[in-house]
């Protein structure tokens, strides 16, 4: 008799342990694709940091940063006048100088760890907030606004 008990037992709780899991299962799949976007970014640019170099910072503004969207930005009312033969040429000039600052800052400002929160929406765009903790013990707080991507 007690054999069978603990075989129901055992089978309640293999059969609440599965539910549980498949519970859960909705729930990770309705994270936001944009936190796992953010995770990734946010692993590379720690990378980059922590190598300091100009070409490790380079590669993650190309791959991340909307470089076109930023040169075009800071541009303001001169944008009309850029030859379109230029752009590529400013864009990748946009691309090294912020690379450079990066680069040099993150010398001074040595991250050691960051933590990522929850992705809210307003419809038009994902926020993420985020906090990034510095060796020296300051602490930032870091608002991501991330927007669908047009490439």
């Amino acid at each position: 008799m007690s054999v069978l008990v603990s075989r129901r037992a055992l089978t309640r709780r293999a059969l609440l342990g599965f539910m549980a899991a498949g519970l859960a299962q909705p729930a990770l799949a309705a994270e936001h694709p944009s936190m796992a976007f953010m995770r990734q970014f946010a692993r590379d640019m720690l990378k980059a940091h922590r190598q300091g170099t100009v070409s490790s910072f380079r590669n993650v503004i190309q791959r991340y940063g909307g470089l076109a969207e930023i040169a075009d930005y800071s541009l303001g009312q001169y944008k009309a006048k850029l030859p379109a033969g230029q752009r590529r040429r400013y864009y990748d000039g946009v691309a090294t100088f912020m690379a450079r600052y990066f680069a040099d800052k993150s010398r001074e400002y040595r991250i050691a760890k960051y933590e990522l929160g929850g992705a809210t929406s307003n419809g038009k765009e994902i926020q993420i907030d985020s906090k990034v903790y510095l060796v020296s013990g300051q602490v930032y707080t870091v608002v991501w606004r991330l927007s669908g991507s047009k490439g």
